[in-house]
């Protein structure tokens, strides 16, 4: 019985630590890839003014659909 006790406080434990160092690893991954907001944020800003600017020209009809994808394809393929 006692050595049951010993062998559910061992699992138990060993649970937790692992359990910790999964969660440690995660946040410390998940802060590489905060380090790279800025950076995304003004790809995205930038397509996203590309895009506007191209369906403006579409909306006044000074381009047709064709040219619409074309424009965006070139677009992000430079991203």
């Amino acid at each position: 019985m006692a050595l049951s006790i010993v062998q559910a406080y061992l699992i138990q434990n060993t649970y937790q630590l692992k359990k910790n160092a999964f969660i440690k690893e995660t946040r410390k991954e998940v802060s590489k890839i905060d380090d790279f907001s800025p950076s995304l944020d003004a790809i995205d800003d930038s397509w996203q003014e590309s895009f506007l600017k191209i369906l403006a020209d579409y909306k006044i009809k000074k381009i047709n659909k064709n040219e619409v994808l074309l424009r965006l394809k070139e677009s992000t393929d430079s991203l």
